[in-house]
């Protein structure tokens, strides 16, 4: 099945962005995304999977499990590209949240952990996002503290998910839909159990912007920052992050190894 290659929101076909000048087309009521001619294969989340996270409890009862909440997109790259993200071990993704609330709290992801990557020091594998199109939160929190922090990144900003710390995206404006990509090293499983075990991330943030504390968790401090103060400075440029990779791809080794981050990279603060 192709998708009309136009951008126009009266069928709810539109254009987020593009790689390499060939453009994505996200069809919101058929839920799929289009590289060029080429539709994308997909993994969905849904209702059922994540029912025991979600904040409203009325929509968690009532919403048909089988409800597609968002839809991943992994290793996409155009194909004159893929060699080269082979050849570093580095996986681009696009992950899509349609238009539309969890009842009363924004449409999130199921939320995790990455395991760690080197011992000494102990450090997670790091992640690399970038909203497309859109606005997002991310909500990090960093293993084994009780600190959480509340990112809001608009269309073009970066967000480094670093080493240490779980994280969920949501969808900050429930009337539009968010298109968001990442650049990860594909080799681990993510670890999921403590979202599990607390129902969630530290706080659910509701449709209307407010965060209220998982009762879940004990006493844990949030700070809300933008994108651009979080993250490092390096990130703050105009280039895609798909872009950036293809220029320079030996600058995202930290996505292996974290030590690279502190050696000759800042953290965020």
């Amino acid at each position: 099945m192709k998708l009309r290659s136009r951008s126009t929101r009266s069928n709810n076909v539109f254009s987020p962005g593009s790689l390499h000048g060939v453009k994505l087309y996200w069809n919101e009521p058929q839920r799929a995304l289009q590289l060029g001619k080429k539709r994308l294969p997909s993994d969905v989340r849904t209702v059922g999977q994540m029912r025991a996270l979600l904040q409203d409890r009325v929509f968690a009862a009532g919403a048909p499990s089988n409800r597609g909440l968002y839809y991943m997109h992994r290793g996409v790259c155009m194909p004159r590209d893929a060699k080269l993200f082979a050849r570093f071990n580095i996986r681009y993704d696009v992950m899509v949240f349609p238009k539309g609330s969890l009842g009363g709290e924004l449409s999130k992801t199921f939320g995790h952990y990455h395991p760690p990557a080197v011992f000494k020091p102990k450090l997670s594998y790091p992640e690399l996002y970038e909203v497309l199109y859109g606005e997002a939160l991310f909500l990090l929190q960093r293993r084994g503290s009780a600190e959480s922090v509340l990112v809001r990144a608009r269309a073009g900003e970066k967000v480094l998910i670093p080493p240490n710390w779980g994280h969920v995206s949501m969808n900050a404006r429930p009337s539009k839909t968010l298109v968001e990509v990442n650049l990860i090293f594909p080799d681990f499983k993510a670890d999921y159990k403590p979202y599990v075990k607390n129902r969630g991330a530290s706080h659910y943030v509701l449709a209307n912007g407010v965060a209220v504390k998982n009762p879940h968790y004990g006493k844990v401090r949030l700070r809300e920052v933008s994108a651009r103060d979080w993250s490092p400075k390096w990130l703050d440029v105009k280039e895609s992050i798909y872009a950036l990779f293809l220029k320079k791809p030996g600058d995202f080794a930290f996505l292996r190894d974290p030590r690279l981050l502190a050696r000759g990279r800042a953290l965020p603060a």
